[in-house]
């Protein structure tokens, strides 16, 4: 999947997400809404294993997008096989 394509496809995904995201901190930001602790706050670690598994999740999901991107066959960087004895080599035009 090359640049463009891939700004075609995920690009308004992500645009749409962008403003959803500050629309709902700006809802947040006016309404003046209390900070209320939740069952994670009470859980030892808890920030850590879920950073932690974030992390691993945006990995896992980055190898199976990029991957396809950049994939090339086994013999991509082969020399190419040499000519057949007696074969014409085909001379650049000038």
């Amino acid at each position: 999947m090359n640049r463009r394509r891939a700004l075609r496809v995920f690009g308004p995904a992500l645009a749409l997400s962008a403003f959803f995201l500050v629309g709902l901190d700006l809802v947040g930001l006016f309404t003046g809404a209390e900070h209320h602790g939740g069952f994670w706050n009470s859980v030892p670690l808890w920030d850590a294993g879920f950073g932690f598994a974030g992390g691993a999740l945006l990995i896992l999901l980055a190898k199976m997008l990029v991957k396809p991107a950049l994939h090339r066959p086994e013999d991509y960087y082969a020399e190419p096989p040499p000519p057949e004895p007696g074969a014409e080599i085909p001379l650049p035009d000038r």
